[in-house]
């Protein structure tokens, strides 16, 4: 986040090597419960991965929100994500930011 000039506006970034595993392992779904002290269930994490970011997340506990900036569909499959949006500016208004 430093490099490329963002890291002021976060109070921490992880990374699968930090953690040792990657998504959709809960491990680090867990750590970003643990970094921020509050339970799974007050965290919506926000992706663009139907499995990798939205049904991972849920399956550890956390709310989720899927980024669908390309109109793609949703597989029939999966559960619909907590809140589906277009892009950051729809998201922070569904969120009430």
């Amino acid at each position: 986040m430093a490099r490329i000039g963002l890291a002021e506006f976060f109070a921490f970034a992880l990374n699968a090597r930090q953690i040792g595993v990657g998504k959709p392992h809960p491990r680090g779904f867990e750590r970003i419960a643990e970094e921020l002290r509050v339970a799974p269930r007050e965290i919506v994490y926000v992706g663009d991965d139907p499995v990798l970011d939205v049904e991972a997340s849920r399956a550890a506990g956390l709310r989720s929100a899927w980024v669908n900036r390309f109109d793609q569909q949703w597989p029939a499959t999966l559960a619909p994500a907590d809140i589906v949006v277009t892009n950051c500016t729809q998201l922070a208004d569904q969120l009430g930011v």
